[in-house]
């Protein structure tokens, strides 16, 4: 994407489905500084620790949020790319609660918190059309592998014997009519120990009229479309999935009916970070700070760098040694 002022977008991927909402403020709002660098930051930061986790770091503190599997343990704070939320100038987080794990836990200073825009997956017009000849689907990457999501669809076909796992759909318009065919939506975690909601997905299928049954997530409370998702324990997906099935009509008229207020809530949404990135934006304190996080940032960054070097270098040498 282009406009007619140097915004970087940074991290983007066809999984990235806030992108249109940032864009379209900046195609009406042109920035107060040119050469805007815009970090989309889509991972998962709420993290429990096992002995089969992967993707924790060193440097990734224990924070202060609450496990929903056991009260006694707190997430970590994964932070990915962590020198980019130093020198970039805007960081987009695709979900509250992850914004909320670290704020909770300082794992981050303040100055680059500020900085941490929530915008939400919201590339589609709202649309609640009943015409839905898909009854119930899932929307994973291959899961014949995984015992976890893999067991969760083998029950779904059970309950329905129409239920599609839809794959490789990934283009946007593609994805807006899939989601405005299906009647319901199952979600669930592709490891146990992965907790963040995955809004990329439950959101955009949301605005487009499907009833959404999610495992269940932590800092729910934050999330601003809470109400209006069907939660549940792993466990019990299956079973919550058969009796919104029964109960179809009913649940959809709650959800999506005349009387729903989720419309209004998705408009102000958007609102809602338009404003936050204008504040942002006009900031003169924050942007007087710019340089100095950025230098920050960047010698994180080098440090990083001049560790790969250093390893590739005796690598190398190992290597030559081992065939001499």
């Amino acid at each position: 994407m282009h406009t007619d002022y140097p915004v970087k977008y940074q991290n983007v991927t066809m999984y990235t489905m806030n992108i249109s909402v940032v864009h379209d403020y900046f195609l009406a709002h042109p920035p107060k500084y040119a050469g805007l660098t815009v970090f989309f930051q889509h991972e998962h930061n709420l993290y429990l620790s096992g002995p089969k986790v992967w993707g924790l770091r060193r440097d990734d503190p224990i924070g202060k949020v609450e496990s929903i599997l056991d009260p006694a343990e707190k997430y970590y704070v994964r932070i990915v790319n962590r020198p980019r939320y130093y020198y970039s100038d805007v960081v987009i987080e695709y979900c509250k609660p992850n914004i909320e794990n670290i704020v909770r836990s300082e794992a981050l200073p303040p100055e680059v918190i500020k900085k941490i825009i929530y915008a939400p997956s919201l590339p589609f017009v709202y649309s609640n059309d009943r015409d839905r000849p898909l009854p119930l689907m899932t929307n994973f990457n291959d899961n014949s592998w995984d015992p976890r999501r893999g067991g969760l669809a083998a029950q779904l076909l059970t309950i329905c014997p129409e239920y599609r796992n839809v794959q490789g759909v990934y283009r946007h318009h593609e994805l807006r009519d899939l989601y405005s065919s299906a009647k319901l939506m199952v979600n669930a975690h592709q490891e146990w120990f992965r907790h963040s909601i995955e809004e990329f997905r439950v959101l955009p299928a949301l605005s487009r009229g499907c009833i959404i049954i999610s495992e269940d997530v932590p800092l729910r409370h934050c999330i601003p479309y809470h109400e209006y998702i069907v939660w549940a324990a792993f466990e019990d997906l299956a079973d919550v999935t058969s009796e919104v099935m029964k109960h179809y009509d009913d649940y959809f008229e709650k959800i999506h009916g005349k009387d729903s207020r989720l419309p209004v809530l998705l408009d102000e949404m958007k609102n809602e970070f338009a404003d936050s990135l204008t504040r942002l934006l006009e900031d003169d304190e924050y942007f007087s700070l710019r340089a100095r996080m950025k230098r920050r940032g960047l010698g994180v960054a080098s440090k990083v760098q001049s560790t790969i070097r250093y390893r590739a270098r005796r690598y190398i040498r190992g290597g030559e040694e081992s065939t001499a």
